[in-house]
C-alpha cells in the first residue's frame, strides 16, 4: 500500500508514463500544486543534432497520457496550480467545478472537446488558462 501523507502540498508526477490518476488522489486535501503535464512538444524543431533526437524520443515515450482525471480531483479544494499540459484528456470532470482556490490551469497540448456550460464558467475565475480554446 503506498504511503499518502494528507498534509503534502506539492505533488509532480509529470512525464511518468501515467496512463490513469487513482482515485484515491482526492484524499491528498492539502495539495496546493499537481504537476501532471510533460515537456511541451512545442519545441519539436529540424535538427540534425542526433543526441537532441534522441533526447526528444526519450520525452516523449516518459509523457503522460491521461485520458480522464477521476472525479475526486474535486476534492482537492486547496489547490491552486493544476498542470494537465499534453496529456490525452479530451473533456474535464464536472467535479473540477468544486476546486474553487484553483488560480492556474493548464490544458495545451490535449484534444480537447468543448467543455460543458458549468465548466466554462466556473473557467472565468482562474488567472490563468493554458489551453487553445474558445469560452
Amino acid at each position: 500500500m503506498l504511503y499518502k501523507p494528507k498534509s503534502l502540498e506539492e505533488l509532480y508526477l509529470n512525464d511518468n508514463k501515467l496512463a490513469t490518476l487513482p482515485e484515491w488522489i482526492g484524499e491528498l486535501t492539502a495539495l496546493k500544486n499537481l504537476d501532471l503535464g510533460n515537456k511541451s512538444d512545442s519545441k519539436k524543431q529540424e535538427s540534425n543534432d542526433v543526441d537532441e533526437l534522441k533526447a526528444d524520443s526519450i520525452d516523449r515515450a516518459a509523457s503522460n497520457k491521461l485520458s480522464r482525471l477521476p472525479e475526486s480531483i474535486g476534492n482537492l479544494t486547496d489547490l491552486e496550480n493544476l498542470n494537465l499540459r499534453n496529456n490525452q484528456l479530451s473533456t474535464l470532470p464536472e467535479s473540477i467545478c468544486q476546486l474553487k482556490m484553483l488560480r492556474r490551469l493548464w490544458l495545451d497540448g490535449n484534444p480537447l472537446a468543448p467543455f460543458s456550460p458549468a465548466i466554462e464558467n466556473w473557467m472565468h475565475n482562474l488567472r490563468d488558462i493554458g489551453c487553445h480554446i474558445r469560452l
